[in-house]
């Protein structure tokens, strides 16, 4: 009896380094298949385990489209070379191979952007390579993202700063020709005026319209810098430029308003009155020296809300 139970102790030492074996095979086995990122295993030749990660990656059904088939099919040949590389210096330590981005090719040909560790390992006298691979997709579009965001905000950053400067300028010269042509109107009202030097004056007035003009797109691009929508009324904006206006059309042109009640909109100030004002610019070039143009205001429901 004492030998009978002798030797199936015996028996159960010998057993125990196997079973804890087994265990630690079925635990690394569980935690492969468990982890979020893909998991190759591969001898050199051909890739001998898969987890479901690297399924869902590769767009595979059965764990038998990739077992067997070499790495090579899936992965670029530098970083190979590499873990290769890192397998011949191993020796009986485990190498890590510094990750690398690399483009991962599924089973349909397409592509996908992935992150790449792979750590060199020797079993019983066999060099492998454990690959960790991750996808990055959703990483790159949301650096890609951020850089977009950084660079719109440093284009705004430059708009701002030359508007300012522009609109700095703008308003000084703008308040030049503002006097320039006060003078000038002065002079042709001046019953003194000699009749021969009154075209010199009118030369001088067009000029300084022009340039006016010019400053005025300054001050435009300037305000686009700073845009600042508000609700404005839209009737009381043009009869506020009615001076402007009288001016720009020139002698002999007539200028006459037909305004409705209150139309408010939203807009910039600065860009509706440079909008106003272009119209009435094209309009003065389409008419005949002595036309009339007229502006009118209304509210009006356009259709779909548009």
């Amino acid at each position: 009896m004492t030998e009978t139970s002798g030797t199936r102790q015996d028996q159960e030492r010998r057993a125990e380094p196997e079973r804890r074996a087994t265990d630690h095979d079925e635990r690394f086995e569980r935690l492969v298949e468990l982890a979020l990122d893909g998991i190759l295993i591969h001898d050199g030749e051909c890739i001998i385990v898969a987890n479901s990660a690297a399924l869902r990656l590769a767009g595979a059904d059965h764990r038998d489209q990739l077992i067997g088939r070499p790495i090579e099919a899936f992965l670029n040949p530098p970083y190979l070379k590499a873990v290769q590389a890192a397998l011949l210096r191993s020796g009986d330590q485990s190498a890590l191979v510094p990750s690398v981005r690399d483009a991962f090719r599924r089973l349909d040909g397409s592509e996908v952007e992935v992150e790449v560790t792979a750590i060199a390992f020797l079993d019983r006298g066999r060099p492998y390579a454990h690959l960790v691979v991750r996808d990055i997709t959703e990483r790159l579009a949301v650096q890609a993202t951020a850089l977009q965001s950084v660079e719109l905000l440093r284009q705004a950053q430059k708009m701002e700063a030359v508007g300012a400067l522009a609109g700095g300028v703008a308003h000084e010269v703008n308040n030049m020709m503002s006097v320039v042509l006060g003078y000038g109107e002065f002079l042709l009202q001046d019953p003194a005026m000699p009749e021969d030097r009154l075209p010199d004056v009118r030369q001088i007035m067009q000029a300084a319209d022009r340039a006016a003009v010019i400053t005025r797109e300054l001050l435009a691009f300037s305000r686009r810098a700073f845009h600042k929508p508000e609700v404005l009324d839209l009737t009381a904006v043009v009869r506020e430029l009615g001076p402007i206006l009288r001016r720009l059309l020139g002698e002999g042109r007539q200028l006459t308003f037909e305004l409705g009640g209150p139309c408010r909109v939203s807009a910039d100030k600065g860009q509706l009155e440079q909008v106003i004002v272009n119209l009435a610019l094209n309009a003065r070039d389409a008419m005949p020296p002595t036309g009339t143009l007229t502006i009118t205001t209304s509210e009006v429901a356009l259709e779909d809300g548009v």
